[in-house]
């Protein structure tokens, strides 16, 4: 089921304050949410320097479902995309020579992985190129409901993570202070129970990462075959660089690829990213009120990395 569109992409940030209405210089982003389902995070940060589009999960408030998972989520999403780009109004009006108009996507955890999901959806799109991906942590998901998940689990490590790290793997609700929550066991129904003493919005965030549990857990990851391969846009990683801290000092799910630099991205393909950048803190709180200008910072250096990577997809095989 899909919820209302209300508001949805939203404004952020327009490229320059003083003139809020001025055509785009630079390549508009849509930031897409976390788990938690809200942008919350990203109306925090500092001034960026372009247009600044944000989706949150529409069905936040109703607690709907996408029967279709991710790529159904996926697909309303590049709708939306698409019909924003189209409306009077968007500010980046230059077209690029096979009449598309470029834009990046990009988001934390959950929302860097429905990027590559829209991306894919948006691949042979007639309007909307999208030339770059910025993932804010977001650890690859394996290949199948078996492999390594973004949540806590005692499965296997990926192939790159030190045998020698490994130790046992357990998270509880306590251990995490997040809009975006985790489980507190390896079964996604265990986050549907709710404790009480939460704010009503913490309660639906809770709801909605146990469905982004869901959804990732059956998640098939994009393919590119032949031509499209070249279509895939380019993708900057920020990885945060500290561990979750747990009462007991154990590993969870999340930081089971920690010390690789590419997060378990290269089980996917190994030119997965034209760069990675470490940020200060650990998965959860990188959006923390003390973090946010260094946040803001890398985040408008990725960006602009993009703009530098995606010059030779513009120019060269599209």
């Amino acid at each position: 089921m899909r919820g209302a569109a209300a508001n949805n992409p939203e404004l952020i940030q327009p490229e320059d304050w003083a003139r809020p209405d001025k055509p785009a210089l630079n390549t508009p982003v849509f930031l897409i949410h976390d788990g938690g389902g809200t942008t919350f995070a990203y109306h925090c940060l500092e001034v960026l320097g372009r247009y600044v589009y944000g989706i949150h999960n529409p069905c936040f408030y109703s607690g709907d479902v996408f029967d279709g998972g991710l790529p159904d989520m996926g697909r309303l999403y590049a709708r939306w995309i698409r019909q924003t780009v189209l409306d009077d109004g968007f500010p980046a009006r230059a077209r690029n020579h096979d009449g598309t108009v470029s834009v990046m996507l990009g988001g934390w955890s959950l929302g860097g992985l429905l990027s590559l999901e829209v991306a894919r959806q948006l691949a042979e799109d007639a309007v909307v190129r999208v030339t770059g991906i910025l993932m804010i942590d977001s650890i690859y998901p394996g290949k199948s409901s078996a492999s390594v998940p973004l949540i806590p689990t005692a499965g296997p490590p990926a192939k790159r993570f030190a045998e020698s790290k490994m130790r046992e793997i357990k998270l509880n609700d306590d251990d995490v202070s997040s809009e975006e929550d985790a489980s507190s066991s390896d079964e996604a129904p265990a986050l549907t129970v709710i404790e009480s003493g939460l704010t009503q919005n913490q309660i639906r965030s809770k709801r909605c990462m146990a469905e982004a549990v869901r959804m990732i857990r059956d998640w098939r990851l994009p393919e590119w075959p032949g031509s499209l391969y070249d279509r895939r846009p380019r993708v900057v990683l920020l990885r945060a660089k500290e561990y979750v801290p747990t009462k007991d000092g154990r590993i969870v799910g999340l930081d089971l690829n920690r010390e690789d630099e590419m997060l378990g991205w290269g089980d996917y393909d190994d030119d997965m990213f034209c760069d990675v950048m470490d940020v200060e803190g650990h998965h959860f709180d990188i959006f923390a009120f003390e973090r946010i200008d260094g946040i803001t910072r890398a985040i408008k250096k990725g960006l602009d990395r993009l703009e530098e990577c995606s010059q030779m997809m513009m120019y060269g095989a599209w």
